[in-house]
């Protein structure tokens, strides 16, 4: 453990962490309760409130995660924590979508189109994730009132869940 804590940063190890969470937690869970437990919600507001609710809930748990291990816990490394995160689980969320994509419609003026996509979807990951980061830096001192990290993940899964509903 001590040749992992000299030789790779807690950043790297968060961004493949939220890699992971996206495509290796998150889209499995999701296939299984819309399609095998055949919940017609999917598309509908609720739906986008559950898949928003559940996708920030893994990202703001790898946060919490890391700050236990690193025991960091100031506002600076709380929000590069938070932006780390929400990078990994956007360039792999972004990673299977293009792969999807390729499969049923490749073409070069797609794919262009794709990597502008993709930009904006790691933008979008990091503003949708940084409020429940900016709640936590803000309320993670004993002063603070526990509703400030909770109103930074509302605010999160809202703006996912609005994304979603608009897209």
């Amino acid at each position: 453990m001590e040749w992992l804590k000299r030789n790779i940063s807690p950043y790297s190890l968060l961004f493949l962490a939220g890699a992971f969470a996206g495509v290796g937690i998150a889209w499995p869970v999701e296939d299984f309760v819309f399609n095998v437990l055949d919940w017609k919600l999917q598309s509908g507001f609720w739906g986008q409130i559950a898949i928003a609710t559940f996708e920030e809930g893994l990202k703001f748990g790898l946060v919490l995660i890391a700050l236990y291990f690193t025991k960091e816990w100031t506002a600076k490394k709380i929000i590069l924590y938070t932006v780390c995160a929400a990078l990994g689980f956007g360039f792999m969320e972004a990673v299977v979508y293009f792969v999807r994509a390729t499969v049923t419609q490749p073409s070069v003026m797609f794919l262009f189109g794709y990597s502008i996509g993709l930009v904006i979807n790691l933008l979008c990951h990091i503003i949708f994730t940084l409020p429940a980061g900016l709640g936590l830096a803000y309320g993670y001192r004993r002063s603070i009132p526990l509703y400030i990290p909770i109103l930074g993940f509302l605010v999160s899964v809202s703006l996912h869940a609005f994304n979603n509903i608009i897209r």
